[in-house]
């Protein structure tokens, strides 16, 4: 006999105001989804995001069976995921920023410091989140590819 597939374990990180994930968490209902945000709080990402309904957003994700973690950063998961445990087939990175308003002027230097967020976010996929046949995506915009160096930093 021929036993179903188990749903698929789907993880975002970074997901400010937790919109993108509860968009993915509609789009795939059987999903198993985990969501996480760097702020450490609902009360925080409310604050930072006062244009949106993250309260909304993660009322309806519990709902959904989906749970959420915050406080959880990217670049540098603890050996517990964060709360959001490993083993993900799928984890998603959409529009990483480091939220450098003060920070360096030069772009070079701007596209250096973005190219390390990627590798440690790649860095910790491998080492904490994804499982060993599990897929990373990241949604990157304008020339950011390029400049930041995404292809050759997930091959290191």
């Amino acid at each position: 006999s021929i036993s179903p597939p188990r749903p698929l374990r789907i993880l975002t990180v970074g997901d400010g105001d937790l919109s993108y994930s509860l968009a993915l968490a509609r789009c795939a209902p059987s999903a198993h989804l985990t969501a996480t945000v760097l702020l450490p709080s609902l009360a925080s990402v409310c604050a930072a995001y006062p244009n949106a309904d993250p309260r909304g957003a993660s009322a309806e994700l519990i709902r959904r069976q989906a749970s959420v973690h915050y406080g959880v950063d990217a670049c540098a998961p603890p050996s517990d995921g964060g709360g959001a445990g490993g083993g993900f087939d799928v984890v998603t990175f959409v529009h990483p920023h480091l939220g450098l308003a003060g920070g360096p002027a030069d772009e070079g230097e701007r596209a250096r410091s973005h190219r390390r967020l990627l590798a440690h976010f790649f860095a910790g996929c491998r080492r904490t989140w994804c499982a060993p046949d599990g897929a990373v995506h990241l949604t990157l915009c304008g020339n950011q590819p390029e400049t930041w160096d995404a292809v050759p930093v997930r091959a290191e």
